[in-house]
C-alpha cells in the first residue's frame, strides 16, 4: 500500500521544532506518518477529530495539520474547519480516497485546504508535499508581517502628512485669531476706563440722599445712557470674538483629533465644511469658493482622513491659483456611488504629468508649498473607503478632481 520511505534530501535542522498534526483513524496510517516526518517534525497524532482538536487546543502554534476525510464520529472537512478557529495560520491537508468534486470543493471553501493527497499515497510525495507546506506557511506570516509593516509605514505617512497640514493650519489659525484677540482685548481695556466713570456714579448715588431730578442730572453730567451703550457694544464684541475664535478652534479640534481608526457615519458635506472652515482663513483673499450639494446619504467611513482629503484636495486647487480665482465644490448622486467634484481654473496639469500626480513624492510646486505626499495620501484614504480619485486637466485653464464612493459604504438611502 505504501512505498519504501524515501532517503533524507532536505536539513532536518531546518525543520526542527516545528509541529506537526496527524489525524486519521487507521492507527498503521497515522503510524507511518509519524515516520516519514518524525526526523525533521515534532509530530502528533490523533485517531480522531475530537482527539485532533484538542492536542491543537494544547499546541495552537502547530504548522500544519493533515487529516484523513472519512473518520468515525467527525469528518476531516469537519475537523479541518473547525481547526481554524484553533490554528488560523496553519496548512491544512486532506488525505482521501475518494475523487468526489463536490467534497473537494466544500472542503477547499470550508476547510480552507492546501492541498489533497490521494490514498495509497508515496512516502516521499508525502514528505514532499508537508515540506512544501511549511514553506508556503514561512512565505505566507513573511509576506503577513510585510503587508503589516507596510500598512503601519502608510499610516504613519498618513499621520505625518496631517500633521504637516495641521502645522500650516495653526499657523493660519493663529494669525486669524490675532484680528478677535485683539477686539476682546481692546473691548476689556474700554469697560475697564468706562466702568470707573460709571462706577463713580453709582458710588456717589448710593452714598447720598438725591432727589430723582438731581439723579438725572448726575447721569447726564455722567453721561450714564452713552456708558451703558458702549458697554453692550463692548459685551457684544467681546462675545462674537469669543464665537468666532470658539467655531475656528473646534474646527482645528475636529481636524487635529485622532479619529482615523473608528469607523462611523460620515457626513461627506461636513468634512467638506470642515476643510473650508480651515481653510478660508488663509485663502478668504484671494479664492471665491462656489458651493453646490445634493443630500446625500451619510456613509461608515473614517471622518478625520475624510477630512483630510477634502483639505488636500482643496489645498491642492488654491495653491495653483496665482493671484485670485474660484474653486467650485459640487456633490451629487452617481450611478454606482457619492461623487465629489473640486474644481478650479488654476494653472493646470501638463498633460505628460497627469498619470504621475498620485505617485508618492511628486510634485510640481515650490519646495514650501508642497511635499508631494497629499494626493497620493489622498487616493489611498478613498482606495480605503472602497472609492477612487480621477483627475482631468488642462494646462493653463484648470484642473478637476472627483471623488467617487460606492453606495455600499452608504448607511442610509
Amino acid at each position: 500500500m505504501f512505498n519504501r520511505i524515501g532517503k533524507e534530501q532536505d536539513s532536518p535542522e531546518s525543520r526542527a521544532k516545528l509541529k506537526v498534526l496527524c489525524v486519521d483513524d487507521e492507527y498503521v496510517i497515522t503510524n507511518i506518518m509519524e515516520r516519514i516526518l518524525d526526523e525533521h517534525y515534532q509530530v502528533f497524532t490523533a485517531s480522531s477529530g475530537f482527539e485532533g482538536l484538542d492536542i491543537l487546543k494544547q499546541h495552537p502554534d502547530t504548522v500544519v495539520i493533515v487529516s484523513d476525510q472519512k473518520m468515525e464520529g467527525m469528518t476531516g472537512n469537519e475537523f479541518l474547519m473547525k481547526s481554524q478557529e484553533i490554528a488560523p495560520e496553519a496548512m491544512r491537508i486532506m488525505v482521501t480516497a475518494y475523487s468526489d468534486i463536490d467534497l473537494v470543493i466544500d472542503s477547499i471553501n470550508k476547510g480552507q485546504i492546501y492541498k489533497f493527497i490521494p490514498k495509497p499515497f508515496d512516502a516521499e510525495h508525502f514528505r514532499v508535499t508537508i515540506h512544501r507546506a511549511v514553506d508556503h506557511y514561512h512565505h505566507k506570516i513573511a509576506y503577513e508581517k510585510a503587508f503589516r509593516e507596510l500598512q503601519a509605514a502608510q499610516e504613519g505617512l498618513v499621520r505625518a502628512e496631517k500633521l504637516s497640514a495641521l502645522g500650516k493650519l495653526l499657523s493660519d489659525v493663529s494669525h486669524e485669531l490675532g484680528g478677535p484677540i485683539a477686539n476682546i482685548n481692546h473691548a476689556v481695556t474700554l469697560a475697564q476706563h468706562e466702568w470707573k466713570d460709571l462706577k463713580e456714579f453709582l458710588d456717589t448715588v448710593t452714598s447720598a440722599n438725591f432727589s430723582a431730578i438731581d439723579v438725572q442730572l448726575l447721569m447726564r453730567e455722567k453721561r450714564v445712557a452713552e456708558l451703558t451703550h458702549d458697554f453692550e457694544q463692548m459685551m457684544e464684541t467681546i462675545a462674537n470674538a469669543s464665537v468666532f475664535a470658539m467655531d475656528l478652534l473646534s474646527e482645528l479640534k475636529g481636524f487635529a483629533r485622532n479619529d482615523d481608526q473608528q469607523w462611523i457615519a460620515v457626513d461627506i458635506e461636513k468634512q467638506i465644511e470642515r476643510a473650508l472652515h480651515l481653510l478660508r482663513i488663509k485663502y478668504k483673499n484671494k479664492i471665491t469658493f462656489h458651493k453646490d450639494y445634493t443630500p446625500l446619504p451619510s456613509i461608515k467611513g473614517l471622518p478625520g482622513p475624510l477630512t483630510q482629503v477634502m483639505v488636500n484636495l482643496l489645498q491642492n486647487s488654491a495653491q495653483s491659483i496665482q493671484k485670485e480665482g474660484h474653486i467650485w465644490i459640487r456633490t451629487w448622486r452617481g450611478p454606482d456611488g457619492i461623487r465629489v467634484s473640486i474644481k478650479d481654473d488654476g494653472q493646470g496639469i501638463a498633460e505628460e504629468h497627469i498619470s504621475q500626480v498620485f505617485d508618492p513624492g511628486f510634485t510640481t510646486k515650490p519646495e514650501a508649498e508642497g511635499t508631494g505626499f497629499g494626493l497620493a495620501i489622498s487616493q489611498a484614504i478613498i482606495q480605503k473607503h472602497g472609492g477612487s480619485i480621477a483627475v482631468t486637466s488642462v494646462l493653463g485653464k484648470g484642473t478637476e478632481f472627483i471623488i467617487s464612493l460606492p453606495w455600499e459604504q452608504a448607511l442610509s438611502a
